[in-house]
């Protein structure tokens, strides 16, 4: 099958933008590689978020300067998990258009650990909840 690679822009903090290349593997209709990667980051699961990219594939997140590639994906992702205790992914908007997928979402939890990375890096949990809304375009190229 051909390579495709999948781009992401997501809002960050104080309204700046990243924007994560992540090439896939295999059919990959825009709309399947999204279902499949919102499904990892609802279960929870660090190491089906990473299988997402390519070796050369890179993930750059909310508020971070750098990016993420390789288990450096899986990683953020856990500490993600970690730090938000009961983390949910809701997405509340969402539509496929060509080669394209948009969607609204936010994300919470509780904040119960501390932050390993980012802005929030060195201040202490409050315990209290915590949502970020973002809004996310994920571009299919074969």
């Amino acid at each position: 099958h051909p390579r495709r690679s999948l781009r992401r822009r997501l809002p960050l903090l104080q309204d700046r933008k990243a924007a994560i290349a992540v090439p896939v593997v295999g059919p990959a209709a825009p709309f399947r590689v999204y279902e499949s990667l919102l499904d990892a980051w609802q279960r929870h699961d660090a190491a089906a978020i990473a299988a997402h990219f390519a070796p050369e594939g890179r993930f750059r997140a909310p508020g971070h300067a750098a990016s993420f590639q390789g288990a450096a994906i899986a990683a953020h992702a856990q500490a993600l998990f970690d730090a938000l205790r009961g983390f949910h992914l809701e997405v509340t908007q969402v539509d496929a258009v060509g080669d394209c997928v948009v969607d609204q979402w936010v994300a919470s939890g509780c904040w119960s650990a501390a932050f390993r990375s980012g802005p929030l890096a060195g201040l202490a949990p409050t315990g209290r909840a915590f949502a970020l809304q973002g809004i996310g375009v994920i571009e299919v190229e074969g």
